[in-house]
């Protein structure tokens, strides 16, 4: 082992300290609930009618703004009613090239029942932006990808066996992304109330939904 090598080596090691996945997962949820975030349930089940839908079609995932719900609702109930069998305009937030955003809810709907995929799949998405994606900036402050791969790497192995699972391309996997440019991140604990707090901004404005057709 080289020099460098083992100098990153060591700062990885003393970023992660002893912790291990089921301390990762106890902070995020602790922060979780203390910013009261909705995620049991954490999908919000929407029935609507579409006569021109195909049998075997009969569910679609997005995000919508929780402070449109409603109005997202009606807008597809009227939408379909008119044009029956079309696209309509459930993706308002996520067809615009951010095809990262529907990969993560598709994760997230495979693992709606286990809170503890949920919170690895999160954080995956959260240090996907930040350190692997085409839009990936490492805020001033933060640790390097040196000392952060190894949380990746812990998160993904409790939802995904291999990697590869949001496109290089994407820029975005989240509809939102906390930019707090003032908060310094020193160790493990730090990171995971940070990217807590920015699931439980996340989960305030956004509802993952699942739009069931009839």
């Amino acid at each position: 082992m080289s020099t460098w090598q083992a100098q990153f080596r060591k700062e990885a090691e003393a970023f992660m300290g002893n912790y291990d996945w089921s301390d990762i997962y106890l902070m995020w949820q602790r922060r979780i609930q203390e910013f009261a975030a909705p995620v049991t349930p954490l999908f919000l089940e929407i029935a609507l009618f579409d006569s021109g839908r195909p049998k075997n079609d009969n569910l679609d995932l997005t995000w919508w703004p929780r402070v449109d719900i409603e109005a997202k609702r009606n807008e597809c109930e009227e939408h379909f009613k008119r044009f029956p069998g079309t696209c309509g305009p459930a993706h308002e937030t996520t067809y615009q090239g951010r095809k990262g955003e529907l990969d993560t809810l598709n994760f997230l709907w495979a693992a709606r029942h286990d809170p503890e995929q949920v919170a690895a799949i999160l954080i995956s998405a959260s240090l996907f932006t930040r350190f692997s994606g085409r839009g990936r900036w490492i805020p001033n402050g933060w640790p390097n990808a040196n000392c952060v791969d190894p949380v990746a790497e812990i998160a993904r192995n409790q939802w995904k066996s291999e990697p590869g699972f949001w496109h290089h391309a994407n820029s975005q996997v989240l509809p939102f992304r906390s930019e707090d440019f003032d908060y310094g991140i020193s160790d493990l604990r730090g990171l995971i109330r940070y990217l807590a707090e920015e699931h439980a901004a996340l989960l305030h404005q956004f509802a993952p939904v699942a739009l069931h057709f009839e």
